[in-house]
C-alpha cells in the first residue's frame, strides 16, 4: 500500500489508465468480481492528499464499468423483414420514386418538417404528459419526424424513442434525424415481435388504413391496428392516433380518390369520433383503453393539405383487462415471433 502511494504521488497519469485497465480486466473475468488489489489502490489513493482527482477518476470509472449495458427498447425481427419485403414492395416503390419527385418527400404527405412541426406536434406534444425518461414507441414512424418534433418541443425532458415502418430506407432517416433511437422494419398490423407493456407511450402519428370494400371492414381495420398499438403500452400509459379522417361526408371532393368512400359504402361512415368512445368502452377489439378524447387538427395549412382530421387521446387502463387472441393469428400462425 506505501509503494502505491508513493508511485501514485509520481505518476498519477500513469496509475489511472492502469486502475482503468485493472478495472476492465476483473470485469472481464468469470467471477465478475474486483481483485483484492482495487481497494488497496482506492485506499492508497484516498489517503495521498495531491490524488483527490484521480480518486474520482478511480470510483467513476469502476462504476461506469459495473453499470449493466441499457436492454435495447425492440429488437429486429427477421420474420417482419422478410413479411415487409414481400407484402409492402408497391409501398417501397412508391415511396422511393415519390421522394425524388416532391419537394417534401410523399412519405410526410406534402408538407415541410417545419409546417409539420408548428401545426401538428407542437399542439399534442404537451397533451401527452411525457416525463423525462419516458419510452415512446411510434408504429409507421416514417423518417421520424414526429418523434424529431416532441424532442424539440419538450427541450426539458429526455426520451427514449423507438418504431416500426415497412420501409427501411424511411428508417434510414429517422436513425440518422432521432439519436439514441431503435427503428425496426416492421408491419404495424401485426406489433407481437415489440415488447408488450413496455412503453409510456405510444403513438401514430399518420393513420391511413387503405381502401377498404366496407365501411365495417375499415373499422376492422381501425381497430386492429389500435390493439397492435395499444398492446405496447404500460397499464395507465398514453396511446395517440393522429390524424384521423374525418366522416367522408366533411370531405373535400378535391382531396384525390384515396380519401373517397369505398364503391359499396354508399357513403356512409362506422369510422367517426364517437366510434373510438364506443369500441373503447366495449373492448370490442382488445385496446384495454380508457379516457378517449377526440381533438380536431387546427391548422390550416395542414387543412389544406390533409382535409379535415382528427386525433385521438387515449390510457390503457391500469388494471389489464384479458387479453383477447387477434384475428390475425389465424393468417399468420407464427405470429411474427
Amino acid at each position: 500500500s506505501a509503494r502505491i502511494t508513493a508511485r501514485l504521488d509520481r505518476a498519477p497519469l500513469l496509475v489511472s489508465t492502469s486502475a482503468s485497465m485493472l478495472v476492465s480486466t476483473a470485469l472481464s473475468s468469470s467471477t465478475r468480481r474486483l481483485p483484492a488489489s482495487l481497494p488497496l489502490l482506492t485506499t492508497a489513493a484516498t489517503f495521498s492528499p495531491s490524488m483527490h482527482r484521480l480518486r474520482a477518476v478511480l470510483l467513476l470509472t469502476t462504476t461506469a464499468a459495473l453499470a449493466p449495458a441499457p436492454k435495447p427498447l425492440i429488437t429486429p425481427c427477421a420474420w417482419q423483414r422478410d413479411h415487409c419485403a414481400r407484402e409492402h414492395a408497391l409501398v417501397r416503390e412508391w415511396y422511393d420514386k415519390g421522394r425524388d419527385q416532391s419537394r417534401y418527400g410523399v412519405g410526410n404527405w406534402g408538407v415541410s418538417y417545419r409546417q409539420y412541426v408548428d401545426g401538428f406536434v407542437a399542439a399534442v406534444a404537451d397533451e401527452l404528459n411525457l416525463k423525462d425518461g419516458d419510452a415512446v414507441f411510434e408504429s409507421a414512424v416514417g423518417e421520424g419526424w414526429f418523434l424529431r418534433g416532441l424532442a424539440e418541443r419538450l427541450p426539458t425532458i429526455s426520451l427514449r424513442a423507438a418504431g416500426n415502418d415497412v420501409l427501411e430506407s424511411a428508417l434510414e432517416v429517422a436513425r440518422r434525424d432521432v439519436p439514441g433511437g431503435v427503428f425496426c422494419v416492421g408491419d404495424s398490423k401485426n406489433l407481437t415481435w415489440v415488447p408488450a407493456a413496455t412503453f409510456d407511450a405510444a403513438v401514430c402519428a399518420y393513420v391511413e388504413v387503405g381502401t377498404a370494400a366496407t365501411p365495417e371492414a375499415e373499422a376492422d381495420a381501425y381497430g386492429s391496428w389500435t390493439r397492435e398499438l395499444a398492446r405496447t403500452v404500460k397499464p395507465g400509459g398514453r396511446i395517440f392516433v393522429g390524424n384521423v379522417q374525418a366522416p367522408r361526408a366533411t370531405e373535400d371532393a378535391a382531396a384525390g380518390l384515396y380519401l373517397k368512400p369505398p364503391a359499396a359504402a354508399g357513403g356512409r361512415d362506422v369510422v367517426d369520433e364517437a366510434w373510438w368512445r364506443d369500441a373503447a368502452a366495449s373492448d370490442e377489439y382488445g385496446w384495454d383503453a380508457e379516457d378517449v378524447r377526440v381533438a380536431p387538427l387546427t391548422d390550416a395549412t395542414l387543412l389544406d393539405a390533409w382535409g379535415p382530421r382528427y386525433h385521438v387521446f387515449m390510457r390503457r387502463r391500469r388494471k389489464k383487462a384479458e387479453r383477447k387472441w387477434p384475428s390475425w393469428q389465424d393468417e399468420f400462425p407464427s405470429g411474427g415471433l
